[in-house]
């Protein structure tokens, strides 16, 4: 599991992607006065929660298996973008727990249906019952 400061220093090397999402996914672990450099200027800090725990690897599974549901969503629908953002999280979360070279990142045919899979897989979340999953997960058109 990765330490907050590394947290920060991948948001930071990462800021510089034009498409990249490190600062979503992790937000919701920082404080404010960790991430206030990349927020609006008119943000405030009593609007911010309070951030009590840094998280266990429980918790970042647990965050992933309640947007696991979203990101099968947005892949089943060929929502490009929104599929992209999904695997970027993913990829972020599996990063923090330190499991990323376990995934093929590469082979995001079909909105990401094959990374979705295995990831699934990986941590026994549930896979939709749907036809099309079987067939994009093979890369073929669905």
């Amino acid at each position: 599991m990765k330490t907050k400061e590394e947290v920060l220093a991948r948001i930071t090397e990462k800021k510089k992607e034009f498409f990249d999402f490190s600062l979503a996914c992790f937000c919701k672990y920082l404080s404010f006065d960790d991430i206030k450099i990349w927020l609006k200027p008119e943000a405030k800090k009593e609007d911010w929660p309070d951030i009590e725990l840094w998280p266990d690897d429980q918790k970042i599974i647990a965050d992933m298996r309640d947007y696991m549901s979203f990101a099968w969503s947005k892949c089943l629908d060929h929502r490009g973008l929104s599929a992209s953002r999904s695997v970027d999280r993913m990829n972020h979360w599996c990063w923090f727990l330190g499991v990323e070279d376990s995934i093929d990142w590469d082979n995001y045919a079909q909105y990401g249906a094959p990374i979705l899979y295995a990831i699934c897989k990986k941590f026994d979340f549930p896979i939709p019952d749907d036809p099309n999953v079987e067939i994009m997960v093979r890369g073929e058109l669905s």
